[in-house]
């Protein structure tokens, strides 16, 4: 893989912020291996068969004081953790937005209304005889307040919702509403989700988070294995300098994600950004144990090891690629009529898989770094008994001007 890029940032009379990245890659070697790695897959014109692709990310913000104002396109990210984010991750491509941040106090107040990818459909132009790609329109509207006591707790409590198939909906661009009843009075048309997430300080080296994600629920069967009652979480911990040792941290990380989390019945209002999860990479029917530890010999050199375990409960096809049991194992895929409406965690094609990632980051001089990593992976298919092993080697110069 070769990359290639400018970057630009800076701000005007102290108000007025800019940013611009426009990236340039090229993959070399195995496309499916790089289909991996989410930089890779994605991007449509890689799914297409080419070797580059370019990458640009760039907004506008407007600070005055309590209320901050940012337009433009780029990823964010919500969710507690280390390792990967459960309600939105780096997994999906950037989005074009408009964000509203207020602040008061401890108390911050945070709406975000996004253009989303939606399903691609091919249809033939019969003039030029040739296909055009065809995008339904589709939209994520969030908001999340979070009280932040410093050095003892940061909470938060949001809320999401992914609609598609109309124009841009005023009750979803209103700022101050409540998507979970909108979207009932709305019929039931939409995906709603609901989370919070929570960081405890236990000392100034150690520190508890989790996330939960509420996607449906029917009260009368919680603890079953009923499809409607789709939840996700992670736990873990952060640890620096263990044990006393300096100049290392250790950080821990487990997630659940149920059946049929970031699916929905009508395949338009999937939790994507085109047709990428914007959760947990794992997706629905799939958990994770991930532990990282992190030292720094000096101040130009980082170093870390991670290792991870992942467990994730596949549908299956047949030999043609059609569906012949859904269980819940694709964000893709949401229940259909004819599904079981009991779905037990981890049924279907279980595949585990592990990971050992060896990472370095050198600045040889000021703002100039060379990364490195070294990746293995181990997969095993349970159900058919098959193996796989892989190994990345990848080496990167970056300046930062």
């Amino acid at each position: 893989t070769s990359i290639l890029g400018p970057r630009f940032r800076g701000t005007v009379w102290d108000r007025l912020g800019y940013y611009l990245q426009v990236t340039t890659w090229y993959v070399a070697g195995d496309r499916n291996f790089a289909f991996s790695y989410p930089e890779y897959r994605r991007n449509s014109k890689l799914q297409r068969g080419q070797r580059s692709f370019e990458v640009t990310e760039g907004y506008m913000s407007i600070n005055t004081g309590p209320l901050h104002l940012q337009f433009g396109r780029e990823r964010f990210l919500w969710g507690r953790g280390y390792n990967e984010k459960l309600i939105v991750s780096e997994n999906a491509s950037a989005m074009d937005y408009a964000r509203i941040d207020a602040t008061l106090g401890k108390v911050r107040y945070t709406f975000i209304h996004s253009w989303l990818l939606g399903q691609e459909k091919l249809v033939r132009n019969p003039y030029a005889g040739s296909l055009e790609s065809l995008i339904d329109s589709k939209y994520l509207a969030a908001h999340r307040i979070e009280l932040s006591v410093p050095r003892k707790f940061s909470w938060g409590l949001g809320e999401l919702i992914v609609y598609s198939r109309r124009f841009i909906d005023l009750a979803y661009l209103n700022p101050v509403n409540f998507y979970k009843t909108i979207e009932t009075e709305f019929h039931n048309r939409d995906n709603a989700l609901v989370t919070t997430d929570l960081a405890v300080y236990l000392s100034p080296n150690i520190e508890l988070f989790g996330s939960f994600l509420l996607d449906d629920i029917e009260i009368g069967k919680i603890g079953s294995d009923y499809f409607g009652n789709k939840f996700a979480y992670n736990v873990g911990f952060n640890y620096i300098e263990p044990a006393g040792i300096e100049d290392t941290d250790l950080a821990f990380e487990y997630t659940k994600i149920d059946p049929y989390v970031y699916t929905h019945q009508i395949p338009e209002n999937n939790y994507t950004n085109d047709q990428i999860n914007i959760g947990h990479p794992l997706g629905p029917n799939s958990e994770s144990l991930w532990l990282r530890g992190s030292y720094r010999p000096n101040h130009r050199l980082r170093l870390s090891f991670e290792a991870e375990r992942q467990r994730h409960g596949d549908n299956i096809y047949d030999a043609r690629g059609n569906l012949i049991k859904n269980v819940g194992g694709d964000v893709l895929f949401g229940k259909r009529e004819f599904d079981a409406n009991d779905v037990p965690f981890l049924d279907g094609i279980l595949t585990k898989s592990y990971r050992l990632v060896l990472r370095g980051v050198y600045e040889f001089v000021n703002e100039w770094f060379i990364d490195f990593q070294y990746e293995y992976r181990y997969r095993k298919n349970a159900s058919l008994g098959r193996t796989s092993k892989d190994q990345l080697l990848f080496f990167q110069l970056r300046v930062d001007l």
